[in-house]
């Protein structure tokens, strides 16, 4: 065995030290580098609704199905930060106004009435609108509409959106 001077120890210890910090310094720095990766996906990424169908019940209440695709959903108490805004002729007049008497009645998976994962509960505000899920509103329009055509767009909290022409 060969033995190290002192000041040949003192110089190896060195050397293992200041490769051990920068070793964990790299490991650091990805690390970091990846929960930012992450954080900025999570951030960018959007629920995707769907409008699937929809019909007047009468002048004045307007049911619509969407269904949400993608692969975010998001909490109904959410839902409630949600715009909604609809375009149609009242009174032979053009008007766009924003709906704040809007709620959801029933959720649907598969055209079969309620879902298992994430169960959502309308009267709590409670449960994940999951994708694959559709919900069906009613709407109540301010004036009765003076025919069946319509414009609907809803802006969901975190940006995701649909619209749909009746």
């Amino acid at each position: 065995m060969v033995e190290l001077g002192g000041f040949g120890g003192v110089f190896v210890v060195i050397i293992i030290g200041i490769l051990m910090l920068f070793s964990n310094f790299i490991i650091i720095k990805n690390f970091q580098s990846y929960f930012e990766t992450i954080e900025l996906i999570s951030i960018q990424q959007t629920s995707s609704p769907c409008v699937i169908s929809g019909y007047f019940y009468n002048n004045s209440l307007l049911f619509i199905n969407i269904t949400m695709q993608g692969v975010k959903g998001i909490p109904i108490r959410n839902l409630n930060f949600s715009d909604v805004f609809v375009t149609y002729r009242f009174q032979g007049k053009l008007i766009s106004i924003k709906i704040d008497s809007w709620s959801p009645i029933r959720v649907f998976v598969n055209e079969k009435e309620g879902d298992i994962i994430n169960p959502i509960n309308i009267n709590d505000w409670s449960g994940i609108w999951d994708p694959g899920e559709t919900l069906e509103f009613m709407i109540s329009l301010p004036y009765p509409s003076d025919d069946s055509r319509l414009f609907f767009l809803m802006v969901m909290p975190d940006g995701g959106m649909c619209s749909w022409n009746l």
